[in-house]
Formats: C-alpha cells, structure tokens, sequence
C-alpha cells in the first residue's frame, strides 16, 4: 500500500487548534467528493492520510486531492479566530 500522511498546518495555531482543523479538513475534502482521505494520528497529532492503492493513480489524481485540501485548509483558516493579542503592561 502506498500510503501518505501529511498535516495541514497554520502559523499561531497550537497543537489542539492544528488537531481539530485537519479533522475538519478531512471531512470537507470527504463531503466534496474530490478524493477520500481520513485521519490518523502520528506521534499524538491528528494527520491527513491518502491511501493510495489504484495502480491508474496519476499525477492529476494528487494534484486534485491537494487543491482539495488547501481550498478547505484556507476556507477554514478564515473561519479560525485570530490569537490574542499579548496585554502590555500599564
């Protein structure tokens, strides 16, 4: 099996924040129909994960999974609160 992790990530975001959005990733890439992936963990992270088992598998068949999860990663990046601001002494 050919099988590939990887993981969305976003500056500023901790690992809990990074866990949660790929598992969102996840299922929208799902829902769209564009490619199947799931999720595992990898040294207590949650990841992305293609198995990719079809010997017709083309260079486009990756090219489309991964527009798949950068349009999703940056749909809901948008959706993700920004970190506080530090509080300066007074």
């Amino acid at each position: 099996l050919n099988v590939v992790c990887f993981r969305y990530r976003v500056p500023g975001l901790d690992d809990a924040e990074l866990d949660r959005l790929n598992a969102e990733i996840a299922i929208d890439v799902q829902e769209s129909g564009a490619a199947v992936v799931s999720t595992t963990r990898i040294a207590g992270r949650n990841a992305l994960r293609a198995c990719i088992i079809n010997h017709r598998t083309r260079d486009e068949d990756l090219a489309i999974l991964l527009a798949a999860v950068r349009s999703a990663g940056l749909r809901r990046e948008s959706q993700v609160p920004a970190p506080a601001a530090p509080i300066s002494p007074g």
